[in-house]
């Protein structure tokens, strides 16, 4: 469960850091599959796969830094991130 907790706390700042970044990536490879059909598999897979790569080099990145950040956190702001981290998906 801690190192579940600490994924989501890294997700969370690095979610705000990068995903205005994020959404402009998405963006022109949504433009760009539109006109070319038969490669919007492989873009979207290509994205998807580089999205999951970034967030899990970053968990690993920081860990020691969220270890301690977990040791002060509450279930309350725990339940008010995973709101937050539900609505994000949702979008």
């Amino acid at each position: 469960m801690e190192i579940f907790t600490i994924s989501l706390l890294c997700i969370h700042v690095k979610t705000q850091t990068h995903m205005h970044k994020y959404k402009g990536i998405h963006t022109h490879t949504h433009t760009h599959t539109r006109a070319h059909t038969h490669t919007h598999a492989h873009t979207h897979t290509h994205t998807h796969t580089h999205l999951v790569h970034f967030i899990l080099t970053s968990v690993h990145a920081h860990t020691q830094v969220y270890s301690r950040i977990h040791l002060q956190m509450d279930s309350s702001f725990l339940c008010t991130f995973l709101s937050f981290l539900l609505v994000l998906i949702g979008k």
